[in-house]
């Protein structure tokens, strides 16, 4: 038997075993069955964007990261790009960690008046935000972290 012939769902399981970028970019080229499956949505459902990682210096296509649930960006110069993309492309996303990040007062408010339904919310040395106060807007937080803030003003609420 060739693993051509195995069924959708089990490449599927074997596919979530493969880092993003082969997801993304191997898989695909395999064969047209391959290059379909790579598109399944809940086929990706985490995704880290970290500076030195070798993958993140290629541009991600996020309309085929729908089913995105957990995002992490970490050291990251086009945090702001990353998020508003997250925003309009990964309705399903919940979980959303931003670590040593140059994020944009633009994005933060963005992020915040977004119809993402966040429930776990990680700010982890964030430079500049003020406001962050409104965080309180969002309904469906349900855990929030804020570490090593530098120039922002305190929660309320």
């Amino acid at each position: 038997m060739n693993i051509t012939q195995l069924p959708e769902e089990l490449l599927i399981k074997i596919f979530k075993q493969l880092s993003i970028f082969e997801i993304l970019r191997r898989i695909p080229r395999v064969c047209k069955k391959f290059y379909t499956i790579s598109k399944v949505p809940s086929l990706i459902s985490e995704i880290k964007f970290i500076s030195d990682h070798p993958f993140d210096k290629s541009k991600v296509d996020f309309s085929v990261l729908t089913g995105i649930k957990k995002l992490i960006i970490q050291g990251r110069f086009d945090v702001d790009n990353l998020i508003y993309n997250a925003i309009v492309n990964c309705p399903k996303l919940y979980h959303l960690e931003i670590k040593d990040c140059p994020l944009t007062q633009e994005a933060f408010t963005t992020l915040i008046y977004s119809d993402l339904k966040l429930q776990i919310l990680n700010f982890d040395s964030l430079h500049h935000v003020i406001g962050i106060q409104k965080i309180t807007t969002l309904k469906s937080l349900r855990y929030l972290k804020l570490h090593n803030l530098a120039q922002s003003t305190p929660i309320l609420g």
